[in-house]
């Protein structure tokens, strides 16, 4: 996306200029759209947050960084941890030891890969990421973040910190991420009309790692063939995959328009400010079909 200033006076923008605070919920809005308006092919995706400070990180690597050193999800490990192969080398095992050794895909995935064609090791972890109650054990999450292409959804995930089974409006700051996918470069998990297999991709990082190098641009998982999930389809969802694990996607990102040196942005995050909640609530409840949380959560009983 185009390098652009804000159209209202009172937002407040970081010191890299990736990063705004509107005042108001109004300003918000106004904000939002001249961000989408700067990507030249309006191509977008989204993602929420309800507390501002958590980073762009998969649960799966949040998880572990509390387990190993102890960092809450707004905290990053120092340069020195992150650089280090003896620390990615362990995320990339306990990665490995969950999706290979005690949860691998079911008997009834592999012979849908093997005779429908789907992505057995992307159909479970998308179903982890849906019905995160279902995963068991300590290690939890997967290296995937959820996106959607619908600016509201990623709103209402910016205004409540919801999934299935509980709801709760934010306290504070929310966050709205906003990535344009053609300034990520070529990302989309495609080769020849074909569809890369997850475990394609994992078997990849264990080579490069292996081989003391980095696999790290974030890429995009959407195969063509999908198990049909209405909480899925009703939240616009698509994935990135978190490649780096020592690296969330806002930190690798910032260093790769470094790389490109062109004069866009991959990526910008606008603040959702505290005491905007009830406001955020009524401009979602107004949009057709209204973004509730039975909307999003269909499958959840009432």
């Amino acid at each position: 996306m185009k390098k652009i200033s804000p159209k209202c006076s009172k937002t407040i923008v970081s010191s890299d200029s990736r990063v705004w605070k509107p005042a108001n919920f109004e300003d918000f809005l106004i904000e939002l759209e001249h961000i989408i308006a700067a990507c030249p092919e309006q191509n977008q995706l989204f993602r929420g947050h309800a507390d501002s400070k958590w980073l762009l990180e998969s649960t799966f690597v949040r998880t572990c960084k509390k387990i190993l050193i102890d960092l809450e999800p707004h905290a990053r490990p120092s340069e020195k941890t992150r650089e280090s192969f003896e620390y990615i080398g362990v995320l990339l095992g306990l990665l490995l030891l969950k999706y290979d050794v005690l949860i691998p895909p079911s008997q009834e995935l592999q012979i849908l890969e093997r005779d429908q064609g789907i992505d057995a090791m992307f159909e479970l972890m998308k179903r982890i990421q849906q019905y995160p109650e279902e995963d068991r054990g300590p290690l939890k999450g997967t290296f995937f973040l959820d996106w959607t292409k619908n600016k509201n959804v990623g709103l209402y995930f910016a205004n409540f910190d919801a999934n299935r089974g509980y709801i709760k409006i934010r306290k504070n700051d929310g966050a709205l991420f906003i990535c344009d996918l053609r300034a990520t470069g070529k990302t989309l998990m495609r080769k020849d009309g074909e569809a890369v297999r997850v475990q394609d991709i994992i078997d990849k990082i264990v080579k490069a790692i292996n081989e003391n190098k980095r696999f790290g641009c974030p890429l995009l998982f959407y195969p063509p063939k999908q198990i049909g999930n209405l909480q899925a389809n009703r939240q616009d969802v698509v994935y990135w995959a978190q490649m780096d694990l020592a690296y969330d996607l806002e930190d690798f990102w910032k260093r790769q328009e470094v790389d490109q040196n062109k004069d866009e942005r991959i990526f910008m995050k606008l603040i959702l400010p505290n005491k905007t909640q009830n406001d955020c609530e009524d401009y979602l409840n107004s949009q057709s079909p209204p973004i509730t949380h039975r909307h999003l959560f269909p499958e959840e009983r009432s």
